[in-house]
């Protein structure tokens, strides 16, 4: 009887590690996706984010802001658009994902689109990172070169470090 005893308390404890470690093995992934990513293993911190989005249970904007990112960081932006979505759908007021999918648009070449999408940042962050100069860029290749270089002004006045917007403002000036 009490070998018995014993069996179930270590059977007991066994669980609880267990359970402890399925409890810690998201943030464990999401750390060495990140560490991945950064040592330049893209595809392997992707499918590591995949995976944790497929299998968790609490649905994290932190996991989905750099899956997303990293897709549109190699160019995959179908794949980035269908999780960008997913995540609007939970996070429907994450000014991020509003902004990932207008700059989706923009690689694709929908640059309409990419502008309309944009007002909905806007409407809810004014000043959000580099959403002017998205839209500057948005308008120089629709044709629009007043309109851009407003946008661009404007970027630089929310963010004077951006070197981006003031390269292309300095192309205006050629």
């Amino acid at each position: 009887m009490n070998n018995k005893k014993y069996i179930n308390i270590l059977i007991f404890i066994c669980l609880l590690v267990f359970v402890g470690m399925f409890e810690l093995w998201p943030k464990k992934s999401y750390n060495n996706a990140s560490l991945l990513w950064k040592q330049g293993h893209y595809q392997q911190a992707i499918d590591i984010w995949k995976q944790q989005l497929r299998i968790s249970k609490n649905e994290n904007s932190d996991v989905y802001q750099n899956l997303i990112g990293s897709l549109i960081y190699i160019g995959k932006f179908n794949d980035a658009e269908k999780w960008c979505l997913k995540a609007l759908t939970i996070f429907p007021q994450y000014v991020i994902f509003k902004f990932y999918i207008s700059l989706i648009e923009f690689y694709k070449g929908r640059y309409k689109k990419s502008l309309t999408l944009s007002e909905s940042v806007l409407k809810q962050d004014n000043t959000y990172p580099n959403i002017h100069l998205l839209r500057g860029l948005d308008f120089k290749k629709l044709g629009n070169r007043n309109k851009a270089k407003k946008e661009f002004i404007e970027e630089i006045n929310d963010n004077p470090s951006n070197t981006f917007a003031w390269v292309e403002l300095k192309i205006f000036k050629k």
